[in-house]
């Protein structure tokens, strides 16, 4: 049986501070089908560390990745990064 994975990475809020600052490589996330993603880690504006991790991979017709950003000293999701539940059921069902 054939899927199709999609791959929506981070929320708008966590691109935009991203953006522009500077990024090292902080691990891999291994796909279904396809090559690893590597995830990166990040040195944001407000001085905060943050890495890149899975938040969520519902499955719609194949596995659909969704990543936030957590603090690297505590591992702890940084809020605004989070993808609230409504975005991730739009995202998925509209492709």
């Amino acid at each position: 049986m054939r899927f199709e994975e999609k791959f929506f990475g981070l929320n708008e809020w966590a691109r935009n501070a991203t953006r522009n600052a500077p990024s090292y490589q902080a691990g891999r996330l291994a796909m279904q089908s396809s090559a690893p993603v590597f995830l990166n880690g990040y040195s944001l504006p407000d001085g905060r560390i943050a890495e890149e991790f899975l938040q969520a991979a519902p499955w719609s017709d194949g596995p659909c990745y969704f990543l936030a950003l957590r603090e690297r000293s505590s591992c702890l999701p940084i809020d605004e990064s989070l993808w609230c539940n409504d975005q991730i059921e739009s995202r998925i069902h509209d492709g």
